[in-house]
């Protein structure tokens, strides 16, 4: 290595391809969140809702629609991604993602973090904006914690800020002296997307 390499790799250190290189709350803006509100009082969300919840209901059954939609279970954890279409515009996936977050704090969960992450993958930008939710910690009954649908971690993915898709995650804990079991993860897809 010669001494202009080494100036500029002490400069520029590469980093790993899965460290972000910008990492941050999300904070939306006062013209963000009047669009936002203005968004919602137009009942915009009522298509996506609709397209979204018959194309879960349908999946489940093994049938496909013109969504494109995955579903994962597992013991610990429930999930379902919805993938951007053309036909959908870019701002109401958008805001779509905002309107999840606000329907799951109906449901009784509390924020508990925000952020947005922006990685170099070197071919594309991938930008992943994430809501963490937590059910109440004081929901006790009989001495054991009510964990509703587990906690919930919502995800929106943007690859060179375009979008690719939302993610609902449901991770809860197994049942014991301390929890409850959580409620049904179809039940609460059905809550949030009948809205």
């Amino acid at each position: 290595m010669n001494f202009v390499e080494s100036i500029l790799s002490k400069l520029f250190p590469e980093r790993d391809e899965e460290e972000p290189f910008l990492s941050e709350r999300i904070v939306r803006s006062a013209s963000e969140q009047i669009n936002y509100f203005s968004w919602v009082k137009s009942k915009s969300y009522k298509k996506l809702s609709g397209e979204f919840y018959v194309a879960y209901f349908l999946k489940k059954r093994k049938i496909n629609s013109g969504v494109n939609l995955q579903i994962f279970h597992s013991r610990f954890a429930n999930a379902v991604s919805v993938f951007y279409n053309h036909h959908i515009l870019k701002k109401d996936f958008h805001y779509y993602f905002d309107f999840l977050r606000d329907a799951v704090m109906k449901l009784g969960y509390e924020l508990q973090y925000s952020e947005r992450e922006i990685i170099d993958r070197h071919r594309y930008l991938e930008t992943v904006e994430r809501y963490y939710l937590t059910f109440p910690e004081n929901l006790k009954i009989g001495g054991r914690k009510h964990q509703l649908y587990g906690n919930i971690l919502l995800e929106q993915i943007m690859i060179d800020q375009q979008p690719s898709h939302l993610k609902i995650v449901a991770s809860y804990y197994p049942e014991s002296d301390n929890y409850y079991p959580p409620l049904n993860f179809d039940e609460m897809i059905d809550k949030l997307f009948a809205e």
